[in-house]
């Protein structure tokens, strides 16, 4: 329950102080004095975003501090928010909290009691306190999505396990675009898988190339090489006047020459004898290297079409042979990474499967359990309505499945007809903007029989209302302030009369500065706005007379 609110630099606020009363507080006062800046001081609370353009002319900040009175379930939920977030729980009271912001032209700072917080701890402590209800959540009744989070809300319906079932398979979807993208694409494995088999099928050796060019030169010169080593055979010893013969010619004369100097040349002789044996070995080997040299036309053949196949591995996964074997080397790494990621991605495939039946079944489950409760709660607005002058309304909810979310798979949609005998269409096609008032005053008077949030606050709920039905309105607002405290700005003297405690804005002009202050009415003072909210400025004496009834009949 909130008890006390100040506000400081706030818009026209300069600086107040507010007092609540644990049921029905309503706020009046003329257009424009200031009241809905109370509760956007109070929605300051929630931690949402909020410009610099609300400090107050020529101040350096604003401030707002509510202080609340908590149960001992409250106390419970926030010690739990204070746990996961890490904060100290020694800052928590068992009867008491305070909400404070502090908002200047470089940003804001957020406190629960003497905790600075974070404004998404700020809004989740919050949301534990305020129910926070403006004119244009009744527009949104239109939506099918605000329909089925208020059947949600009224059912205590828990979707935690949707939830938590479809963020795991985004993650799973979100691994296999992951992995799917880091891996090899399939034109990169089917080149991979092509050079294995090209390899594989020639089975290279290291050097392979190097090796068979000499021998294919050598094939390629054969003849050549043949003559030409026939040739030197020839002059060597073969021939007519070959080195050979001249050589022993040369013997023979440098024996005569030993004879006849009596022996002192015969160091000349044995040198002549050595180089005479030379050639005749240089010509025997000349022979056998002739001899080696077998003409294989087939042979050449094969050779030829041996280094053409290499010349090609070379030309597509070379430049050398030495890259190529490198490269086979990653293609075998390659493929069998592939294979080993076939294994891997079946096991994603399998997850992602699982997951979407999970997350089915899941979804069955909620929306049984919503079906169910749409009946309790289209049972509880009619009775609702009835008593604020809908006598023949007629309501029905309808489910059509579409596909599965973290909401579960259910577009719910809440049919209406106000009169008797008429066909039930989605609200968004008929509802006026009183019917959709009334409607969503039925919805929160539901709700808050069954929810746990304890203050509901209401910025002019009655619009599009009056006469017989404002009487009924009144009445479902003063009875829903048995179960919650409720905050209301109000143009109706019928609810206005109703409430318990009430708050009167006005707005005020002092030294060319304008000033909106809010002073609780009692008594005689409260006799008088009722009575103005009755009929203006004009028969004041005859509206105070019924607004002294309508005060009496509370």
């Amino acid at each position: 329950m909130l008890t006390y609110l100040k506000i400081k630099n706030f818009a026209l606020i300069e600086d107040a102080e507010i007092e609540f009363d644990s049921k029905f507080n309503v706020i009046t006062g003329e257009s424009g004095s200031g009241k809905s800046i109370i509760l956007g001081a109070l929605s300051l609370l929630t931690g949402e975003r909020r410009d610099s353009n609300i400090i107050r002319t020529n101040a350096e900040r604003c401030e707002v501090n509510a202080i609340l009175k908590i149960t001992e379930n409250q106390f419970e939920n926030l010690k739990k928010i204070f746990i996961e977030n890490d904060l100290d729980i020694s800052d928590l009271n068992r009867e008491e909290l305070s909400l404070r912001r502090v908002v200047n032209n470089s940003g804001s700072r957020n406190y629960i009691n003497d905790s600075n917080v974070s404004a998404k701890i700020m809004q989740k402590v919050s949301g534990l306190f305020f129910d926070f209800n403006r004119p244009d959540d009744e527009l949104s009744l239109n939506s099918s999505c605000r329909q089925l989070e208020l059947l949600d809300r009224f059912g205590n319906i828990d979707t935690s396990e949707c939830q938590n079932i479809y963020k795991e398979l985004l993650e799973c979807r979100k691994a296999i675009e992951y992995f799917e993208s880091n891996s090899p694409k399939e034109s990169e494995i089917e080149d991979a898988q092509n050079l294995i088999v090209a390899f594989e099928a020639l089975n290279l050796q290291i050097d392979e190339d190097e090796t068979l060019n000499i021998r294919h030169k050598m094939l390629a010169n054969s003849q050549e090489i043949i003559t030409s080593a026939a040739t030197v055979v020839n002059s060597l010893t073969d021939g007519e006047n070959s080195l050979a013969d001249n050589t022993a010619m040369v013997v023979r004369e440098l024996y005569n020459l030993n004879r006849l100097t009596e022996n002192s040349t015969e160091n000349f002789c044995e040198e002549i004898e050595l180089i005479s044996e030379n050639i005749r070995e240089l010509s025997q080997k000349l022979e056998r290297f002739i001899s080696s040299i077998d003409i294989d036309q087939e042979e050449f053949f094969n050779l030829e079409n041996r280094l053409a196949e290499i010349h090609k591995m070379k030309r597509n996964y070379g430049p050398t042979l030495a890259d190529v074997f490198a490269n086979y080397e990653s293609a075998v790494k390659l493929v069998s990474a592939f294979d080993s990621d076939g294994k891997k991605r079946a096991e994603l495939a399998a997850k992602e499967y699982q997951l979407k039946q999970d997350l089915l079944v899941a979804c069955q489950k909620l929306s049984k359990q919503r079906q169910l409760k749409a009946n309790e709660l289209q049972i509880m607005m009619l009775e609702q309505l009835k008593l604020i002058g809908f006598e023949k309304v007629n309501l029905k909810w309808i489910f059509k499945e579409v596909e599965p979310t973290a909401n579960g798979f259910d577009d719910a949609e809440l049919l209406f007809s106000a009169n008797h005998g008429e066909n039930l269409y989605p609200l968004r096609k008929i509802a006026s903007s009183g019917e959709r008032s009334r409607l969503f005053l039925a919805i929160k008077s539901v709700l808050a029989k069954v929810d746990d949030i304890p203050i509901v606050i209401f910025d002019e709920i009655d619009a599009n209302v009056g006469g017989e039905t404002a009487n009924k309105v009144a009445k479902m607002i003063r009875g829903l302030a048995n179960y919650r405290q409720i905050i209301l700005i109000s143009h109706l003297a019928q609810l206005a009369s109703k409430a318990t405690n009430h708050l009167f804005v006005y707005k005020k002009v002092v030294d060319n500065r304008t000033y909106s202050y809010a002073y609780p009415l009692k008594n005689d003072e409260r006799v008088e706005e009722i009575a103005r909210l009755l009929t203006g400025e004009s028969n004041l004496e005859i509206a105070k007379l019924h607004a002294k009834e309508l005060l009496g009949s509370c």
